[in-house]
């Protein structure tokens, strides 16, 4: 096992979350009390019905107002949701922590519901247990991601290609995941295209069967610091 950690210099980079919708949208309804769009809450609420929750936190989420729910932001202007963390707060990721109460699975795969949810600019799973699925496809057609957090969530088998579609993306974690086997990258020619990505860990991401990494990385122009991990058969050498 070979393990690299590499930090590109460079300007520190601002993290914009840019809302840049009209509030004039013919189709956006927003309540005169700024309450969440109908449609992205009922999204919300297929997803937590998808859940197990044995720590209630998700106990928040009821209501007609879901901007109001915990792990939930939505945009002053749109009522749109731009932002869900669903983090496991309570994990530590250097030690080990306590597994016992994170957000899993009731049924075999994730809802797409989220697709639903457009307008979306940061998602965080991490540190949940999704039982060893594969990441989900869906999630690449949330095109107005600057934030993707899905580290330390127990997804496993092939990272999709598709997150390649996520041209917006400024931040990528899918390090430590793993569930039997470790998520692993066949090749990386998608990666060139998240041209605005400045932060990308891939620790523990088997990388063995792609052999043009080094060379795709190279190719993110905004790159200001990269985690990964190089495995041979037999060590681990930083």
């Amino acid at each position: 096992m070979v393990k690299l950690v590499l930090l590109i210099p460079g300007a520190a980079l601002l993290l914009c979350l840019l809302i840049s919708q009209t509030t004039s949208t013919p189709h956006v309804q927003v309540s005169a009390s700024g309450a969440c769009i109908s449609s992205e809450r009922d999204a919300l609420l297929s997803f937590k019905a998808s859940l197990l929750d044995p720590a209630g936190r998700l106990s928040s989420w009821q209501g007609e107002d879901c901007c109001q729910w915990k792990g939930v932001r939505c945009s002053n202007r749109t009522g749109h949701l731009i932002k869900l963390n669903l983090r496991n707060i309570d994990m530590d990721d250097y030690n080990y922590p306590n597994r016992s109460k994170p957000l899993s699975l009731s049924a075999g795969e994730m809802s797409s519901s989220l697709a639903t949810l457009q307008h979306l600019r940061y998602l965080d799973l991490s540190w949940n247990d999704f039982n060893g699925t594969s990441i989900p496809v869906f999630l690449s057609s949330l095109k107005n991601l600057r934030y993707l957090n899905l580290s330390s969530a127990r997804f496993s088998g092939r990272i999709p290609s598709e997150l390649g579609n996520l041209s917006k993306l400024q931040y990528l974690d899918l390090s430590w995941n793993y569930y039997g086997n470790r998520s692993y990258i066949v090749d990386l020619a998608w990666l060139p295209r998240l041209s605005l990505l400045s932060h990308l860990d891939m620790s523990y991401v088997d990388l063995s069967s792609a052999r043009d990494w080094f060379q795709m990385v190279n190719m993110l122009p905004s790159l200001k610091v990269l985690r990964l991990s190089l495995w041979t058969q037999q060590h681990h050498v930083c």
